[in-house]
């Protein structure tokens, strides 16, 4: 009701209250979550990932919560700028066979983020070349097995970010074309909103 009612400060007090009071109530893990999501939230991604893994790790009955919070920490883990840990966390979930479908295409997403985080960081590397091919693995999954899914033209559009950061860094002219495919692939998809294709129109006129 305290959350409801917009006063967060007393509702994490309560919540808090109640996993140290109530730690084998059936509503300990949502109260969990909810601290977790209350962290994530105020971008206080150390503490967020720590309660997240408190979700997946002490409550076995979780259910897809679960999944979600693990999620959620590997976002966490990117936010503070270790896709290195972001990517183990992802991993998990993709390589789960049970893991709900929804939620892997989102750990599927993020896992390529990761993966694009590390390219960027490591342009100077000889190992910038691999995650830039993972990065691209990552997001044509989402668009080579299920296109018409709303996350496709996100992910298409991903992988012309991919492309074009290529292009400006290993000052390879070659790579921006596919670079433009992939974002005027992105504008014209169906369930493309407007935002997706607007956005999409400007990164093809950075590669022009």
């Amino acid at each position: 009701a305290y959350d409801k009612a917009g006063n967060e400060t007393k509702a994490f007090t309560l919540f808090t209250n109640f996993v140290a009071q109530f730690p084998t109530s059936t509503y300990a893990v949502w109260a969990q979550n909810w601290i977790a999501d209350a962290y994530f939230n105020k971008d206080a991604y150390v503490p967020a990932e720590k309660a997240y893994q408190e979700v997946f790790q002490h409550y076995p009955d979780a259910g897809d919560l679960a999944y979600q919070a693990r999620l959620m920490a590997g976002r966490s883990a990117l936010a503070r700028q270790s896709p290195s840990d972001a990517s183990d966390y992802l991993l998990q979930i993709i390589n789960d066979t049970n893991a709900p479908a929804p939620i892997v295409v989102k750990a599927t997403f993020a896992l390529g983020d990761a993966k694009f985080q590390q390219f960027h960081d490591s342009l100077k590397d000889t190992t910038s070349t691999n995650y830039f091919k993972e990065a691209l693995a990552a997001f044509s999954k989402l668009t080579n097995g299920s296109p018409t899914n709303a996350t496709a033209p996100l992910a298409m559009g991903r992988i012309g970010d991919c492309y074009l950061e290529w292009a400006l860094n290993k000052s390879d002219s070659s790579t921006f074309l596919p670079a433009m495919m992939a974002f005027a692939s992105a504008a014209t998809m169906p369930q493309a909103t407007v935002e997706t294709r607007g956005e999409a129109e400007v990164e093809i006129g950075k590669c022009y």
